[in-house]
């Protein structure tokens, strides 16, 4: 499942919090976001963790967009950060060294200290993620729609079919991904708000656009945890 998130201005609050490196305890291959600026102005990128030498430096895989690897230069400084719970990292880097073998991976300063920072619970994160719902009582019919944003408490859902009136509970189908690992999770969701909205088409048509505000019903712990994992990824993939 792939996806392309933007982040609200909104998302942390700063916090008088420092935090040492080493007290993340960070695994390798964690997910990392990197803001790099070239001139006036910036771009995020997604970076895993190779590994790191306690006071030394931070090993970090290149930064890459559409596989193609951005070049980066020793002096140049990044912005690192690294979602975690409900807080958030981020601590100033700068390139040591740029290598190019085996593969192309970063030395970078290790940080004297991290700024820590609260999430908002309610942090939404735009998304463009197809996926399908269903009932309970007929799982064998699942209806085409898309994730619009996403939070920790409900999703926006998109679709050109009718998926259910306010009140009414409906299935999620949701890939995760991490570390290796993939889960499919049908966490519930209620229908809070629905919308029709006609859309313009290239042809000149207006079909009909359902939108749906619906809120995470009953989560058990895997489910809580792989939606968790889902927000930080995208927060992560932000532009």
């Amino acid at each position: 499942m792939s996806s392309k998130a933007n982040i609200s201005s909104e998302k942390v609050e700063p916090s008088m919090v420092m935090s040492s490196f080493a007290s993340l305890n960070l695994q390798v291959g964690e997910l990392l976001q990197a803001q790099v600026w070239a001139g006036q102005n910036s771009q995020k990128y997604s970076l895993r963790l190779i590994g790191y030498c306690e006071k030394r430096s931070v090993l970090v895989t290149a930064p890459e967009f559409n596989d193609h690897v951005i070049l980066a230069h020793e002096g140049q400084n990044i912005v690192m950060r690294y979602f975690s719970g409900k807080n958030a990292y981020a601590f100033t880097a700068s390139v040591l060294r740029v290598c190019n073998t085996p593969y192309p991976y970063l030395h970078v300063t290790y940080p004297v200290s991290i700024q820590e920072m609260k999430i908002r619970k309610a942090v939404r994160v735009k998304a463009n993620v197809s996926t399908s719902v269903y009932r309970d009582d007929n799982p064998e019919i699942k209806l085409a729609c898309t994730i619009a944003d996403i939070s920790f408490t409900g999703v926006q859902l998109g679709s050109t079919v009718s998926l259910g009136q306010v009140g009414d509970v409906l299935k999620l189908c949701i890939q995760v991904s991490s570390q290796g690992v993939t889960a499919n999770i049908s966490p519930s969701v209620v229908i809070k708000v629905a919308s029709e909205n006609k859309c313009q088409t290239g042809n000149g048509e207006e079909p009909l656009l359902f939108m749906y505000g619906a809120e995470f019903h009953n989560l058990d712990q895997t489910e809580s945890f792989a939606l968790q994992v889902l927000v930080y990824q995208n927060l992560l993939k932000g532009s």
